[in-house]
């Protein structure tokens, strides 16, 4: 029952909570989003009608400039009750304004309002123009001879309200000295009611930010009291503190901020509409998970009695209990796994020799295309985890005998496979190493460990970083071990990656490439020139003392290589030959009918390039059906190598094999499909394709349109095209 339960969790319960966590967490973020949004759509509107506001009063206070009636030039009743009947205009022209004052330099002892004249210290600070509880002469004159609008805010005090005032010079043209100041009262009870009506979300709330102070909408924020903030004050720290959202936007002219300071969102809302919205899928995968593990809890004794009565019982052995299902089932199974003890052994003993067979082919180069080597290389369970590889030769003896096809040597940072070669008395070692790991150190443990009681010599070629070059260093190895002098058979030769000894020494490195080109594109003169140049420097550089004859070995290293690019696997017959020479005369002659035949022209018992090409067109046409054709078929059939009949079959056909088949398979079944009333599915199958679902995306991708729906419109035009004949 446990195991039921828990295996429900984890197939159902378990995806559908991280879906869910998921789908929260999204819909969480574009509520947010939206909220963010909104609130910040809130701030814009707000700043927006407040720099009206201002915008509006600073005209205002442009039109005062022009007014003949703020300007008299005589002090009469007459006077006074244009400037009270203007200054009412200018009242009503905003609903945020409460009182206009005037102030003109002609009458520097007054303040003019729509409702009279007014003591200018005392009105200033009466209605909080300067700030203070003490007349200051210098605050005064400061605010009335100010060139430049400037808001002024008096926090409420001894039970009066908050008061805004803007003051506005009093210019003809800007720039210009004014004549006096406007001064407009607004109330900051009805900018705050503003400010709470715009606040999108109950989490928002608005301020107004002045020098001095602050107008807020909504001074308890989702239960958290804001904190008395200035336009001074690091808004980042207050955002950290009290993990605030604080986005600002400035006013016209400097004169004020609007900022909007918000909470976090709850997480509730989005997963109060899942549960909304999905209870009916858990509540259904409980009761069906429920019904679920009861019945199955039903089914297990049964089914555990079944399964024993499957499995054979125990030979010799007394039944057990009866009633006791679990344990005759526990002693089943035991026995199963004796009666296939010998099968296992069996596979144990045949595993090193697939092993050491696959081995033999990778070096030979027998086999060489990736996909081929990684499946042989699974089924001999050989892993490869290091960039280095590393092949060493050394001559089979009787105490390696039983060693020789042991499970390989695994270390942190190499790994040493063993391949016995039953052609030849020898064992090859292939090291796959680290780049920090010195391979001659790991050959020197090998060939001690080995060879015990003899002092038999290694040979290695030079290191290589890809399995496809592994022949290149069985060849080496192999050139080592042929040109090897008696003299060193107690020490380890290395044939590594040779240094020049410059002009006059051992290597000739014209000739070298000379032979190369002429090997790889058969010129038997150039070859033969070359090969006799580098034979007879070899020998004079022969030196008895030395451990490897190093230009011998260099020069029958590029003939072995030569013959290699040319069969694709290494030549074992002519190794065969060139170990077992015994004098340079049967040596020369060995390699000299090596290169002749390497660079011998081809029989030409091919067809001309035009009957050729025929002969392929039709041989491809008449196989393009077969699921298992292939470019190599072709090339076996009329006796190439596989890049040439590629190369062919592109210049014949103008396009590649690959697709010429696939246009060859596509007009055949085009074809069926408005001809027949066969099934798609045998006309495809039919026609080399095996997975239909496949096909018909590729039917699609090359004709626009479905098999089926191809069939519809091709068969319902040819009926078509028959009526009109008739």
């Amino acid at each position: 029952m446990t195991t039921y339960i828990v295996s429900f969790l984890l197939i159902f319960i378990l995806p559908l909570t991280v879906l869910t966590i998921s789908w929260l967490g999204r819909e969480w973020h574009d509520q947010r989003s939206e909220v963010i949004a909104t609130q910040e759509r809130s701030l814009a509107a707000v700043t927006r009608n407040m720099n009206a506001t201002v915008q509006h009063l600073l005209m205002t206070t442009n039109q005062m400039a022009l007014d003949p009636a703020l300007s008299p030039t005589d002090q009469d009743q007459y006077t006074y009750g244009r400037m009270d009947n203007a200054l009412v205009r200018y009242d009503l022209s905003s609903p945020m304004i409460q009182k206009t004052f005037l102030y003109s330099e002609k009458t520097p002892s007054m303040l003019y309002s729509s409702d009279g004249t007014y003591d200018l210290i005392p009105t200033l600070y009466k209605y909080g123009m300067v700030a203070g509880s003490t007349e200051s002469n210098k605050e005064v004159r400061k605010l009335l001879y100010s060139t430049v609008p400037r808001m002024i805010f008096t926090p409420a005090a001894d039970g009066k309200t908050d008061q805004l005032t803007l003051a506005v010079p009093i210019t003809n043209t800007p720039g210009s000295s004014p004549k006096g100041m406007a001064f407009y009262t607004m109330s900051a009870a009805r900018l705050r009611q503003e400010f709470l009506d715009a606040a999108a979300v109950p989490n928002q709330a608005l301020m107004l930010d002045f020098t001095n102070g602050q107008i807020v909408s909504n001074t308890k924020l989702a239960g958290m009291k804001l904190p008395p903030v200035s336009r001074g004050q690091n808004w980042k720290l207050v955002n950290q503190q009290n993990k605030l959202r604080v986005t600002t936007a400035e006013g016209s002219g400097n004169l004020f901020k609007v900022l909007s300071v918000t909470t976090p969102p709850s997480p509730w809302p989005p997963l109060m509409s899942w549960l909304l919205n999905y209870w009916w899928l858990f509540t259904g995968l409980l009761l069906a998970g429920g019904i679920l593990i009861w019945y199955l809890g039903r089914r297990q004794y049964a089914g555990i009695k079944q399964l024993a009565a499957v499995v054979p019982q125990p030979t010799g052995q007394a039944p057990a209990p009866a009633g006791s299902e679990i344990v005759q089932l526990e002693s089943a199974i035991k026995a199963y796994v004796a009666n296939h003890q010998a099968t296992v052994a069996q596979e144990r003993v045949r595993l090193p020799l697939v092993r050491n067979q696959v081995l033999q082919m990778l070096i030979s180069g027998r086999v060489s295309d990736d996909i081929t080597v990684n499946r042989l290389l699974h089924l001999a369970q050989v892993s490869f985890f290091h960039p280095n590889y590393l092949i060493g030769i050394m001559v089979d003896g009787p105490a390696v005998d039983d060693q020789v096809l042991a499970a390989p040597v695994v270390a942190d940072s190499y790994m040493v496979y063993f391949v016995h070669r039953t052609s030849r008395a020898e064992v090859i070692v292939l090291i796959n190493y680290d780049r920090a790991v010195d391979p001659r150190v790991i050959l020197r443990q090998v060939r001690d460990e080995l060879a015990v009681n003899s002092r038999s010599a290694m040979f290695a070629g030079r290191p290589v970083t890809e399995l496809a070059s592994l022949h290149d260093a069985y060849i080496e190895a192999v050139t080592a071990q042929m040109t090897n002098q008696p003299t060193t058979a107690n020490l380890v030769s290395f044939y590594t990656v040779r240094h020049d000894a410059g002009e006059g020494g051992p290597f000739d490195m014209d000739n070298e490439l000379k032979l190369s080109n002429a090997l790889a594109q058969g010129n038997a003169a150039m070859a033969r020139e070359a090969f006799e140049a580098l034979f007879n420097l070899a020998i004079q550089n022969y030196r008895p003392d030395t451990a490897i004859d190093f230009p011998m070995a260099n020069l029958i290293s590029e003939v072995l290589k030569a013959d290699y690019r040319k069969y694709h696997q290494v030549n074992e017959e002519l190794v065969e030959k060139l170990l077992n020479v015994m004098s340079f005369s049967e040596l020369h002659t060995i390699l000299v009918e090596t290169i002749q035949k390497l660079t011998a022209p081809p029989i030409d018992d091919t067809p001309a390039p035009a009957d050729l090409g025929a002969a392929m067109r039709a041989y491809i046409s008449q196989n393009a059906s077969s699921p298992t054709f292939s470019l190599v078929d072709v090339a076996e059939k009329f006796d190439l190598s596989v890049p040439y009949t590629s190369r062919f079959v592109k210049e014949t056909t103008g396009i590649t094999f690959t697709t010429f088949v696939q246009e060859l398979r596509m007009a055949r079944i085009r074809t069926a499909l408005e001809q027949t009333k066969a099934p798609i599915k045998d006309i495809v199958t039919a026609n080399g394709y095996y997975d239909v679902a496949n096909f018909t995306r590729k039917f699609k991708k090359i004709n626009g349109v479905t098999p089926t729906q191809y069939r519809q419109l091709h068969q319902r035009a040819g009926s078509k095209d028959d009526d009109a004949i008739l």
